[in-house]
């Protein structure tokens, strides 16, 4: 098979199963799953991660607020990253 040419053209559905198990294998020995579980109950707010209030202070006189930001923050981020580059209008200082 060169190198040009797609890994699943001709393939048996054996080897096909055995790529993707050998990825998800892979996936778990180098403990990326749990990574990637992690990611998605903190995007979904699942989890036990979601906002939520909980009284805080010596005597429950303060309320501490959690608010799940990871959604926010990782979209502003694609977005940040995919924008077109910004212009720059070059003014003369004469």
């Amino acid at each position: 098979m060169s190198d040009q040419e797609y890994f699943a053209i001709g393939a048996d559905i054996r080897d096909l199963n055995q790529k993707v198990e050998y990825y998800y294998n892979t996936l778990w020995d180098l403990g990326h799953t749990q990574k990637m579980q992690r990611a998605h109950f903190y995007y979904y707010g699942k989890g036990g991660q979601a906002s939520f209030l909980q009284a805080a202070g010596s005597q429950g006189q303060l309320t501490d607020i959690m608010i799940n930001d990871f959604r926010s923050i990782s979209q502003h981020t694609v977005s940040l990253v995919t924008a077109n580059r910004a212009s720059f209008d070059v003014v003369p200082t004469s």
